[in-house]
């Protein structure tokens, strides 16, 4: 059972109407996981394209736009995001996310030679 503490209480929604990923749920076998997978890190998250678990996103704007306005509303969908109105943001709020997020970018770790590819 240790294998799964990296995962997320709070984990990704399911993205699609009809799940093609099961996510945890191949693990524990339990429908109530279905769409759940390890949350990432935000550090660097502006380094880290492709984003979601399946890569489908190459901006950070399209995965904010996603859960801004794109998503479905299905059984496992995160609480969070069954309380929320779509299109909730606007264009100047999205754009305020993403320069947050660019924040969390740490470029002397990125260009410390120490941490280079071998």
């Amino acid at each position: 059972m240790a294998a799964l503490l990296p995962i997320s209480d709070s984990a990704i929604p399911v993205l699609d109407s009809i799940p093609v990923d099961k996510g945890l749920a191949l693990v524990t076998k339990l429908s109530s996981d279905e769409g759940k997978f390890k949350t990432p890190t935000l550090r660097n998250i502006a380094k880290t394209a492709p984003y979601m678990h399946d890569g489908r996103f190459q901006t950070l704007r399209e995965c904010i736009q996603h859960y801004n306005k794109n998503f479905h509303y299905t059984t496992n969908l995160a609480f969070e995001l069954k309380t929320v109105t779509k299109n909730r943001m606007n264009d100047a709020d999205i754009d305020d996310l993403i320069a947050f997020l660019n924040t969390l970018t740490d470029e002397e770790f990125i260009n410390n030679p120490a941490f280079n590819e071998p």
